[in-house]
């Protein structure tokens, strides 16, 4: 699908060469975590790209200089949602080891799945929102592998709103159609970046071909 707001890495070669091993049933898990690092790595090169710089004096072994650099108030702060964003987030750290990070546990309630229209639907429960105490101050990068019915996805954006980050991009390895309808939708100003997209939603409101359970892959709990 096609947004202002989306940017799906479909034509970049490698990431995509990487996908295909990620998305392998027979890929082990510690392949897995690996991979899935590699592709969050390449993904960040672009999602921070555009992080403001400030110019410093320098030193060269030649003469002094004029750099730049970004200052430590312009570095975002990190957001996983668990479990499976934990595995995004080393990735992240090596391009911005100052970053702050805030964890986001969202669960979905079995005892309150309703039918709707043939599709499962999720009641979604906070069991964990720890956010650094600066957090209306900064960009906000929310990190998930899987953006399915874009429930979670939606609720995550919501509760950084509410304590007052006004900049905030979502990064995902997998995405599909309908949940990039609602999270662009309900949050317009967000921005997503999608290693993948994929057009079909089961009626158990997982992603296919997909890559299965991203969570369940990355801690061998298959």
């Amino acid at each position: 699908m096609k947004s202002k707001n989306i940017f799906i890495f479909d034509n970049h070669a490698l990431i995509q060469h990487l996908m295909s091993y990620l998305r392998d049933k027979n890929t082990p898990t510690s392949e897995f975590r690996k991979l899935m690092k590699q592709i969050t790595t390449l993904m960040g090169y672009k999602v921070l790209k555009h992080l403001t710089l400030n110019p410093v004096k320098i030193k060269t072994p030649m003469k002094a200089t004029e750099a730049r650099r970004i200052p430590e108030k312009n570095i975002p702060f990190i957001v996983i949602i668990l479990r499976a964003g934990d595995g995004m987030r080393e990735a992240m750290l090596e391009l911005i080891p100052t970053a702050k990070v805030g964890y986001i546990g969202l669960r979905r309630v079995e005892s309150k799945k309703i039918k709707t229209n043939r599709r499962q639907k999720v009641v979604i429960e906070e069991y964990l929102n720890n956010l650094p105490s600066d957090a209306d101050k900064r960009e906000a990068i929310i990190l998930d592998p899987m953006l399915a019915s874009g429930t979670s996805a939606s609720h995550a954006i919501t509760l950084l709103k509410e304590v007052g980050v006004k900049k905030i991009k979502f990064m995902c390895i997998v995405s599909c159609d309908a949940g990039l309808t609602k999270v662009t939708t309900d949050h317009p100003d967000v921005k997503f970046f999608c290693a993948g997209n994929d057009k079909k939603l089961l009626p158990n409101n997982y992603i296919s071909p997909g890559l299965g359970d991203a969570g369940d892959r990355l801690c061998g709990t298959m």
